[in-house]
């Protein structure tokens, strides 16, 4: 159905926001303390605290004792974009640690600026509490060497290359808990409010058809948490709840391990390289695969509730294909809307069959989930899902229901 594709929309906005988010993350560092400190020492750990492919700059370095504020701050290099801007860093509580390392009650930032493949993201009024920045480099987050407890933002605002607004984020919240010895980093993700500006979208059928149905400026709000990293690679998606006001909501569950983020990365940077006709198809579907191969999935769940906007999708989508709503319902009754074609000609069709068709006739709740027996290699499943479609079910042991 095309609910998927208002689901997209929001995940591509969550996507950007978490490039987004690793730079206002990697702005964060250093301690408390009321002595003064080495304050060139400091401001190299922080330089350094970036990765090794990246390069920080800075111009005049303010204040004294635990104080310290960088001026004009841009950071440049792989993977952060060549036009990021971080202006005035302001940090508080300044504590050189052991072995050369530092801690810092608080990292204050007026103003981000970042541009990412033609859209800009610009984060307002940045902060972080009780900040770590170790002795070792890359030894936190990835390889990236720093870490700390909480951050917030005021505003996220995505702009199209025109400067067009896309999407606005309001109020947001992370927190972590850091690993202990090689388990995963626990961290809650919360966004109070979410803008897309549909109406400043690419002339399309998505925009087209979402303003059709009332969702000119679509509003809604996006919790997470869950646990990544640690000596698996970890990503434990235990809580995405995202709501689209006068819409419905979305609940996700998730689990994979070997996810790394120069992985993820280099399969992004794979993708830009081939659009801009630098490396062939051939190449970037080799080097994606060496990648994915390192991937492996326990497990998930999704479910949707409505709240009205299953009736307006079918509305839209029967008035495009010049049906009725209700001759379009009986098509997929009997033939499965297109995101369940898989499911046709396997033991899970008749299962899929029933939940669709109480779903149409009562639109409250739909829920598919996966329970395989044991994990499985990503790149084994994409393998059987396009020469298996019954391989592929039988392996992820799949349940749909609906309305409960």
């Amino acid at each position: 159905m095309q609910s998927c594709r208002l689901i997209k929309v929001f995940l591509k906005i969550y996507r950007l926001f978490s490039l987004a988010f690793v730079l206002t993350i990697a702005t964060s560092l250093v301690a408390h303390s009321a002595y003064a400190i080495d304050r060139d020492a400091f401001v190299k750990r922080f330089s350094e605290a970036f990765g090794k492919s990246v390069t920080v700059s800075y111009g005049a370095v303010l204040g004294d004792g635990d104080h310290v504020i960088l001026d004009n701050v841009r950071v440049t290099g792989t993977p952060i974009s060549p036009d990021s801007s971080l202006g005035k860093v302001e940090f508080s509580g300044i504590k050189q640690e052991d072995h050369g390392g530092f801690s810092v009650e608080k990292v204050a930032i007026p103003q981000i600026s970042y541009v990412y493949e033609g859209n800009t993201i610009k984060v307002a009024d940045v902060s972080f509490n009780n900040v770590i920045l170790p002795p070792n480099k890359g030894i936190y987050n990835q390889n990236i060497g720093f870490r700390y407890r909480n951050g917030r933002f005021s505003k996220l605002e995505l702009q199209d290359n025109s400067k067009k607004r896309l999407a606005l984020l309001e109020k947001g919240s992370v927190s972590l808990r850091p690993s202990i010895r090689e388990n995963p980093v626990d961290f809650t993700i919360n966004i109070q409010k979410i803008t897309v500006f549909v109406d400043n979208f690419a002339d399309g059928s998505t925009r087209k058809d979402f303003i059709a149905m009332g969702y000119k400026n679509a509003t809604g709000r996006l919790d997470i948490s869950g646990a990544y990293g640690g000596y698996l690679a970890m990503m434990d998606l235990k809580h995405f709840h995202l709501v689209l006001d006068k819409g419905g909501v979305l609940d996700v569950s998730l689990k994979m391990d070997g996810m790394t983020l120069d992985s993820l990365l280099t399969v992004v940077t794979l993708q830009r390289e081939n659009e801009r006709g630098h490396i062939k198809s051939s190449q970037m579907w080799l080097g994606m695969l060496a990648q994915v191969q390192r991937y492996n999935f326990y497990g998930g769940k999704l479910k949707f509730e409505d709240r009205s906007i299953t009736q307006k999708l079918v509305n839209t989508e029967a008035k495009r294909m010049g049906i009725s709503a209700d001759a379009l319902k009986a098509k997929w009754k009997t033939g499965l809307p297109g995101w369940l074609s898989f499911a046709k000609d396997t033991n899970f069709e008749n299962e899929a069959q029933k939940a669709v068709t109480a779903y149409l006739d009562m639109p409250r709740s739909l829920e598919i989930s996966s329970t395989p027996m044991d994990k499985l290699p990503v790149i084994m499943l994409a393998i059987s899902g396009k020469l298996s479609p019954k391989e592929f079910v039988r392996e992820l042991n799949l349940a749909i229901s609906a309305n409960k």
